[in-house]
């Protein structure tokens, strides 16, 4: 079977990174622990589901070069931990 170049593109897997979550606890419906993001090598503690979750999405974004940054907590200029 032959594919295109854009229908190379669609089936384009993309590189992937790895992260290391610890839950510490369960309280108010959601998760408190920490994240670690092993490619980047930085560990940054996240007080909700939602903001573990906006953590990986900007270490993913780092990882793949995109310059779009949001609104909300990401790895750059954060101190780690531990």
């Amino acid at each position: 079977m032959n594919f295109t170049t854009q229908e190379k593109e669609e089936f384009r897997v993309p590189g992937g990174t790895n992260f290391l979550i610890r839950i510490q606890y369960g309280q108010h419906h959601s998760w408190q622990g920490t994240i670690q993001w092993l490619d980047g090598g930085k560990t940054l503690p996240f007080r909700s589901m939602l903001e573990m979750i906006y953590l990986m999405e900007d270490a993913i974004q780092i990882h793949t070069g995109d310059e779009w940054k949001n609104q909300f907590r990401h790895w750059e200029g954060k101190e780690e931990i531990g």
